[in-house]
């Protein structure tokens, strides 16, 4: 199979709105991964082996995630040509969102390829999109909403480097990230504000922590001997089980004073979020000259079409420096 890099270049646009503005407002800006993102981006429009004919093919890009907030945001575009990073709106579109067999409402067109829904999910419930365009085929996609994975502070003392929590129940895969908000005071309803960053270097002992996107080096090697797990990239991927007891755990880091995000993925969000971070390390290897010829796709649920439909249900554990 031939890596398409246009369609790449589509969904990794997408991916920088996601991971960067999408963390917890869905409008906030982060800093870290932007040189990373843009590398991939150059890169991308460097690889020979393409299939243009299919590169060349326009097609309809539907991204969507939903959130337990109450508004739902969508991007509606067109594809783009190979090395083209400006994408085409669709003017005319009728989109519905269905819970349950029922609709929910219907998206309005609120700026440039941008529409929204007044609308909250509930947890547990299934979701239907369905994206009707003049001349073009109707594009239906499907996810559910999941519920909140029980993590909670431990009552453990913790330090500005390690912060003990207890994963009481979780059904389903769970994404740990964090958010440093140093010289920010945190109120009682937090958020990330735009000059937070995303902590690049976490790591923790949680027995069922994803090893996809694990470093070569130890936390310990890299900050010192205070440490004592194994370095992940920004996101603790943990493989949930529904009949599994009680986990305690900690995690490791720049955590004095921070927003950790618990963030349950629906199972397209999960396949999603994975694969595109995997392509993202794929294109930072750049000792492993077999990163080239890569040929994993990001993966996308929209028949006839390219973009991603999903949900996600975050719950977010405050740090400061005075109580730890």
């Amino acid at each position: 199979m031939m890596f398409n890099a246009s369609n790449a270049n589509q969904s990794f646009n997408f991916i920088l709105s996601t991971l960067y503005f999408h963390l917890y407002t869905n409008s906030k800006q982060m800093k870290h991964l932007t040189a990373c993102f843009g590398l991939f981006l150059l890169l991308i429009s460097c690889v020979e082996e393409v299939d243009i004919e299919s590169a060349r093919t326009r097609k309809i890009v539907v991204n969507a995630l939903l959130y337990m907030e109450p508004v739902q945001k969508l991007s509606l575009t067109y594809s783009n040509a190979l090395g083209d990073y400006y994408y085409d709106e669709l003017e005319e579109a009728t989109i519905t969102l269905y819970e349950n067999g029922n609709e929910a409402g219907q998206y309005h067109k609120t700026g440039y390829s941008k529409w929204e829904l007044d609308y909250t999910p509930t947890a547990g419930s299934q979701y239907q999109l369905k994206v009707e365009v003049p001349g073009a085929s109707t594009i239906e996609a499907y996810t559910q909403m999941p519920p909140n994975a029980e993590v909670s502070k431990a009552a453990i003392s913790n330090t500005a480097y390690r912060k003990h929590l207890i994963q009481n129940q979780a059904a389903q895969p769970y994404y740990i990230f964090v958010m440093n908000q140093e010289g920010n005071e945190i109120t009682a309803n937090p958020q990330v504000e735009a000059d937070n960053t995303l902590e690049m270097h976490v790591g923790t002992n949680h027995p069922q922590v994803d090893h996809f996107n694990m470093q070569d080096e130890s936390m310990q090697s890299l900050w010192g001997s205070d440490f004592s797990t194994m370095e992940f990239m920004a996101y603790l991927r943990i493989e949930a089980d529904a009949n599994e007891e009680s986990i305690p755990f900690y995690i490791e880091g720049r955590l004095s004073h921070c927003l950790v995000f618990i963030r349950t993925a629906s199972q397209e969000y999960d396949r999603y979020l994975k694969t595109s971070l995997q392509k993202m390390l794929v294109y930072e290897a750049f000792d492993d000259d077999t990163q080239w010829f890569d040929e994993n796709d990001i993966y996308s649920n929209i028949p006839n079409g390219l973009g991603i439909f999903a949900a996600y249900n975050d719950q977010t554990i405050v740090y400061n420096e005075i109580e730890n």
